[in-house]
């Protein structure tokens, strides 16, 4: 599965297209008065203004290739990015089951963002990272209050299988490497900082190689498969 498409909102529209155009530098597809849309490898990413007063907050994850997390981590630094970590360390074995490395960093609108080196995708030909590297969107946390029941609903609508079962029914990754849905029960902190998710909207669109549809509490996740 792949995450070819994600829109969410954000409180601090300016500071993120700052942060995503500028500081990281990733290709500017579109922008106007109250949005913005970059392209991250396979997968366009746009920030919307929030109407809400509650303000959004989200959890994600982007692929870099296993052999560039060194170098992708010192680039970061590079540009002033301040790591979250686990045990005093800012690099963070996601263990054997996930067969991953990452790093997790807040973005200026106070979400958890992540790089992650999954060891079974492809390495990159490349010795040095830059922002063309990144691969794309690879995770996207949905809090729920019943996460057992949205898996179900997440594999009969986009036959997605669980790649990573957390502790179930609290967590569970739906789809593959690539992509995965990390479907939370809504009080579940968030690694590495402990903090509680926010169900904020949240609009996407996946490639499985059918087509599907799902929402959550209308529309608060909208979903759809092709």
């Amino acid at each position: 599965m792949r995450i070819s498409e994600l829109q969410m909102e954000t409180h601090r529209l300016d500071e993120m297209y700052a942060f995503y155009a500028t500081t990281l530098g990733f290709d500017v597809l579109d922008v106007g008065t109250d949005f913005f849309a970059v392209q991250i490898g396979f997968t366009r990413l746009t920030f919307r203004r929030t109407n809400s007063n509650v303000t959004p907050f989200y959890h994600y994850a982007f692929n870099v290739p296993s052999n560039l997390l060194s170098n992708s981590m010192g680039w970061l630094a590079e540009r002033s990015i301040q790591f979250l970590t686990a045990d005093g360390g800012s690099l963070i074995d996601q263990g054997t089951f996930w067969n991953a490395h990452s790093c997790y960093f807040h973005d200026p609108a106070g979400n958890i963002a992540e790089f992650i080196a999954r060891h079974s995708l492809a390495y990159s030909n490349s010795t040095v990272f830059s922002v063309t590297e990144v691969i794309g969107v690879s995770e996207i946390g949905l809090p729920v209050i019943h996460p057992e029941n949205v898996a179900v609903e997440l594999e009969k609508n986009f036959g997605l299988g669980a790649l990573h079962d957390g502790g179930f029914p609290n967590f569970v990754g739906m789809g593959s490497d690539e992509g995965l849905l990390i479907v939370v029960e809504h009080q579940r902190p968030w690694f590495p900082t402990r903090e509680i998710p926010v169900q904020s909207s949240l609009i996407g669109k996946i490639e499985t190689g059918s087509k599907g549809l799902w929402q959550y509490q209308n529309g608060l996740y909208q979903f759809e498969s092709f």
